[in-house]
């Protein structure tokens, strides 16, 4: 497809009247992604995907140029990308987590990495616009709570990446992003799980639980930490002081 997508519309297309109909384009489209046509077709409907709206019958022109073209080839190489990985790691292994979710290989997370992981962890449709937004929100809370705390700790921060270091560091991005996800995480399958009506109606694979609150032992420990350190700060405040100098 992504080397002659004129080639790939010509081989489905009628030969009679040069046109592909919009049934048999939605199909073939759900053969090659995990996509449910009829959700893909609810969503060309509501303009989430063409700029053009898409009848029965579509040309060539429709399909290279409305928009469907460039959107199925960004989800084709997703998914490429994700056949290329491999298998996902292990439940608590962090490190191996960041080198997998760092698909650039630069050795540094980037805030798009994030959210690609975050999106692949809860089998986010890309048709489910509402459910990206609120992820990404809450990604976007994390992340520059993740840059507040590593400026507290060495002045300054890349704003747009980080390294493996920080990713690990207790109190750092995975631990933020454990206590984001992590309560959320039992409403969504295993990497063995799939959908009830056995189509992934346009869902990336989940990623395997990679927040599990089983694996919390950092942020349990920092939340202690803090549990003390606020009843700590408690008690000071509500004990009375003198009012006289005590005596030498």
């Amino acid at each position: 497809l992504a080397d002659d997508p004129l080639g790939w519309f010509d081989f489905l297309k009628s030969f009679e009247t040069g046109l592909l109909a919009r049934s048999t384009l939605l199909r073939a489209i759900s053969a090659m992604l995990p996509v449910d046509p009829d959700a893909l077709g609810e969503a060309i409907d509501a303009g989430l995907v063409t700029s053009i709206p898409l009848g029965h019958d579509v040309t060539a022109a429709d399909f290279l140029t409305g928009g469907l073209y460039s959107w199925l080839w960004r989800h084709e190489q997703e998914q490429r990308l994700r056949v290329s990985q491999g298998p996902v790691p292990g439940r608590c292994d962090r490190e191996a987590w960041f080198r997998y979710w760092n698909v650039s290989k630069t050795g540094s997370l980037t805030a798009g990495e994030a959210l690609r992981a975050v999106l692949r962890n809860f089998e986010a449709s890309s048709l489910d616009r509402p459910r990206i937004e609120e992820l990404q929100r809450r990604l976007g809370r994390v992340w520059e709570d993740s840059n507040r705390q590593r400026r507290a700790e060495s002045g300054h921060c890349n704003p747009q990446e980080l390294t493996l270091h920080e990713f690990l560091s207790e109190g750092g991005l995975y631990d933020l992003m454990e206590e984001e996800f992590g309560p959320d995480q039992a409403l969504f399958g295993s990497k063995n799980s799939a959908p009830e009506d056995g189509s992934p109606a346009g869902r990336f694979s989940s990623e395997g639980c990679a927040f599990s609150p089983s694996c919390g032992s950092r942020s349990k420990a920092r939340k202690r930490k803090e549990i003390v350190a606020n009843i700590a700060a408690t008690v000071l405040a509500s004990s009375p002081r003198p009012t006289q100098p005590l005596p030498r």
